[in-house]
């Protein structure tokens, strides 16, 4: 008490202002300012680091794709190449006389080894493109890649070594030669030099700050940037070395071999035991942020010292402006940051809410900062990095919000699906870097070629994509895609070479064409395929009978009418089963019509029809109906515990009653919702004009199980699995049908299955049909499975027999 006095009467001869209210106005404009502006300088301080490391992140993300995109190439190249090679019979024969010149014809053309040989079943050498070393016994290095393609007898990668002929660093790749009875006979092997990765991730890197490198499981360097002591065939040994050892893939803060800190993004590389890696240096994160808010606090402790004078001084000329000033720091300590004092009273007093003003609005720019890093990334989300256009992603949104207001307007939209014809064989024949400037290109010319409401966009590797919303009529747009198709097809310069290209449209159009955006884009495919057949540098539009008969539509939909009258479709069923128990657990509901004259009919043969003509409405009500009434008959016969999954078409969400029909199909049944499991498709999601979270929540909340059909076919996006309580995932049968002799599936499978176990999600296998694809996918940890290995689909009578059946073994 005694100090608080004392300071008191300090602070009353300081000031010579005897009134303690006035005192206390003068203390809060020198306090509260102060406290504020540190307050708002931590939180703009720590706002910028977790920016900036975000931004580091996506930055060093999209690099590392790049960089693992780019050794991806080369190592396709070389698998390309050499099985080729090996079904040449010169090679096949692996006799020295017809070999040697082969290889040595091949390795003058392939640059990028640095020699091509053969060997025997034995693994000695055969055959050389280079005489060095045939005459001494095989190397110990070769042992390594030939003793891993021997025993896989698939193209493989081997480890970095020294190499025989050129006394480089090199990476052996190699490829299994089978004779007439394709039994293994040998290998043909290149040898990389590492040189070429050092050229890939040269091309990749951004900027300094970061490191880019690609490592062995056994920390042996293969090639790295950013660093000084890039030595190819280092060990590398650090903590964040063992952190990419364990765990092969993901994003972390580790220390290197030097004991820096830094965040590493990091990811193998298929058929190698190799992994890529970008990282940058923590403290090129933290140094300019402490360095910004360390200047910003002297400059502001700079600032308030002889404030705090001015303040003092001129409250003895004048307290109603003190008063003021006073007023306007209690609203900024109370978070109001957008008052703004008002000058009045003395020169002094308006030049301090000048500035105070100023500050205000230095911290209203640093807000606007952030808001462009936010508009930067979301840039790099939704747009093609090679041609600035907007990415597939992107294209859909947009085409989705052009329809909507297309709908809402009664106005026309079309869009133009754009090939460009034999793109992979100018890859093939100029490289890849001829064929990604020719993209460029097209993307530059499109660009040249819009007007308003008009977008272009690049879907993928050859194929853009046209989106117009303001031509009236179909003449106008086939004439726009003429003039389009003028412009594009001249010839291009690029990098000293003519280049003659042609390209395919194809043209869609809204209405007239369809009223949903997947079939429209389906639509819109047929015409760009039926533009290929006829020939180069040609247009075409939709029309119905390039894939179906008008006639076949007309009669389709009118006995589709007749059928709800007559009640003629009917609900098969096809069991689902527990992979770990082997019990039965549910059922997929599937549609069947029995069709006068035709028989059972599949779905596969009417639901486009019904889609199309808006039937797939009231044929949706009637299978969630049946299909509760059948599943509530089943619980009283005793047949409990199963769930039933139906599937949702996109159209019914587009109409906006599917919400009314699920609830009223429970509410008339008495079947319990966790009885029910909807299967949802990806393009549910695109949709923009329809609250699908809101009702997929409602869903949820009632206890209902929802499936996403076909995942990984479709415009698939992890953004609906965070934000939604998804129960399962379904795997197409397309990649289940090959999954025991195609890499690429497996690898797919294992990918989604690993997926959906970390967000604890059931996996569904659909079209499982022998056994050794049975025991994979147990393999794998999938959960569930159906197909004809277990039971073809059944009529509702069968599949009770069947189910009790089950029950008695």
């Amino acid at each position: 008490m005694k100090k608080l006095n004392g300071f008191s009467r300090f602070f009353t001869r300081l000031t010579k202002i005897p009134s303690c209210p006035i005192r206390l106005v003068l203390l809060s404009l020198i306090a509260l300012p102060l406290i504020a502006l540190l307050i708002s300088l931590s939180v703009d301080t720590y706002r910028r680091y977790l920016t900036d490391s975000a931004n580091a992140y996506q930055l060093s993300n999209t690099v590392l794709a790049r960089t693992v995109a780019q050794t991806d190439l080369f190592l396709d190249n070389g698998k390309f190449v050499l099985e080729q090679l090996s079904k040449r019979p010169n090679v096949r024969s692996l006799d020295p006389d017809h070999c040697d010149p082969l290889l040595a014809e091949v390795s003058a053309l392939q640059l990028a080894y640095s020699t091509l040989i053969t060997l025997d079943a034995q693994g000695h050498l055969v055959c050389s493109a280079h005489p060095v070393g045939l005459d001494q016994p095989t190397k110990p290095d070769l042992a390594d890649f030939f003793d891993t393609v021997s025993q896989t007898q698939q193209f493989t990668v081997g480890r970095p070594h020294i190499g025989f002929v050129t006394d480089r660093w090199i990476s052996v790749l190699a490829y299994p030669i089978f004779d007439d009875a394709g039994r293994f006979n040998g290998a043909i092997a290149a040898g990389a030099d590492l040189v070429h990765y050092e050229d890939i991730i040269a091309d990749t890197t951004f900027f300094e700050d970061m490191s880019i490198g690609l490592l062995t499981t056994e920390g042996v360097n293969i090639a790295r940037s950013g660093s000084s002591d890039n030595q190819v065939g280092m060990v590398i040994d650090s903590p964040a070395f063992r952190l990419m050892q364990r765990q092969r893939q993901g994003v972390a803060l580790a220390e290197n071999q030097y004991g820096q800190r830094r965040l590493y993004t990091f990811t193998p590389i298929r058929n190698t035991d190799w992994i890529a890696f970008a990282s940058v240096d923590e403290a090129a994160i933290i140094g300019p942020i402490l360095k910004s808010a360390i200047t910003r606090l002297l400059w502001l402790l700079g600032l308030m010292i002889p404030l705090a004078g001015i303040i003092i001084w001129l409250a003895r000329r004048i307290a109603s402006s003190i008063e003021h000033i006073s007023t306007t720091m209690e609203h900024i300590a109370h978070g109001s940051l957008s008052q703004r004092a008002t000058p009045q009273g003395p020169t002094e007093l308006r030049n301090i809410a000048t500035k105070l003003n100023a500050m205000l609005d230095a911290r209203d720019r640093m807000d606007l900062r952030q808001q462009e890093d936010t508009a930067r990334i979301k840039y790099l989300a939704f747009t093609d990095t090679l041609t600035g256009l907007p990415n597939k992603a992107a294209a859909l949104e947009l085409f989705n919000a052009t329809l909507a207001a297309a709908q809402k307007h009664n106005s026309n939209v079309a869009a133009l699906y754009i090939d460009v014809n034999k793109l992979n064989q100018t890859n093939e024949t100029y490289g890849h870097s001829i064929g990604d400037s020719l993209i460029m290109e097209v993307g530059i010319r499109l660009k040249a070629a819009m007007q308003p409401g008009m977008t272009a966009a690049r879907l993928m590797g050859d194929k853009f994509m046209v989106v117009i919303a303001h031509l009236p009529t179909p003449e106008a747009v086939a004439a726009y895609a003429d003039a389009v198709l003028s412009k594009i097809a001249k010839p291009y310069r690029i990098q000293g070479l003519h280049l003659s290209v042609t390209f395919s449209i194809g043209i869609v159009m809204y209405p007239e064409d369809g009223t949903d955006s997947d079939i429209l884009l389906r639509r819109a495919d047929t015409a760009l395929s039926a533009a290929k057949l006829a020939g180069p540098n040609r247009t075409r539009a939709y029309e119905t009978g390039m894939n179906s008969d008008v006639i076949r539509f007309t009669d389709t939909r009118n006995a589709l009418q007749l059928a709800l009258e007559r009640q003629e479709f009917e609900m098969y069923y096809q069991p689902q089963i527990d992979l770990q128990s082997g019990k039965v657990v549910g059922a997929e509901a599937l549609l069947r019509w029995n069709r006068p004259d035709h028989g059972i009919v599949a779905p596969g043969r009417f639901i486009d029809v019904a889609e199309d003509s808006g039937l797939i409405i009231e044929i949706g009500k009637w299978v969630l109906n049946d299909v509760c009434l059948q599943a509530r008959t089943w619980r009283n016969h005793g047949l409990d515990g199963l769930t039933f999954s139906v599937n949702i078409s996109a159209v019914q969400f587009r109409q906006g009653l599917v919400a009314a029909h699920v609830h009223d199909a429970l509410a008339n049944s008495g079947l319990q919702p966790e009885n029910l499991e909807l299967e949802l498709t990806e393009s549910i999601f695109l949709q923009t004009d329809v609250p699908v979270l809101s009702i997929l929540a409602d869903w949820k909340a009632r206890g209902i199980k929802l499936t996403i059909d076909d995942f990984g076919t479709g415009y698939s996006s992890l953004q609906y699995l965070k934000r939604l309580r998804i129960d399962k995932l379904k795997l197409d049968q397309s990649f289940i049908k090959n999954l025991t002799d195609q890499s690429e599936d497996y690898a797919i499978v294992q990918a989604i299955i690993h997926m959906a176990q970390a967000l604890k999600l059931k996996t569904v296998a659909e079209g499982v049909e022998d056994e050794p694809t049975l025991d994979q996918l147990k393999l794998l940890g999938c959960d569930q499975a159906q197909g004809y290995w277990f039971a073809r689909p059944m009529p509702a009578s069968q599949f009770f027999q069947w189910v009790n059946s089950q029950a008695r073994r």
